[in-house]
């Protein structure tokens, strides 16, 4: 995995412990393979977007570009935090990317 991409298996553990699930009960969610969570916590592999953004949505997770502002009108649970993305791998977003 990338060095710019290692905030997002970090945000997705974070939330994940957080919240107290264990990858087998965030698999069971999300409907992504608990292997697949360990391998990307872990930074061994980089996942298909389907799969993050089943990940995000199952951890109340949102997707933004690094330098977007606030307000969104869309409201999310309880336990809703942003991940900021690195400008440079939306190159021209000038709309937040909400997942």
């Amino acid at each position: 995995m990338s060095y710019e991409f290692d905030h997002l298996s970090t945000a997705v553990r974070k939330a994940r412990v957080s919240l107290g699930l264990s990858q087998r009960e965030l698999s069971g969610i999300s409907g992504v393979q608990q292997a697949q969570i360990s391998k990307f916590e872990n930074g061994a592999v980089d996942l298909r977007l389907s799969s993050l953004v089943a990940l995000f949505r199952a951890l109340e997770l949102e997707l933004v570009p690094e330098h977007a502002s606030p307000p969104f009108s869309q409201s999310f649970g309880p336990h809703h935090q942003r991940v900021r993305l690195a400008a440079n791998f939306l190159p021209g977003a000038k709309l937040p990317l909400i997942m």
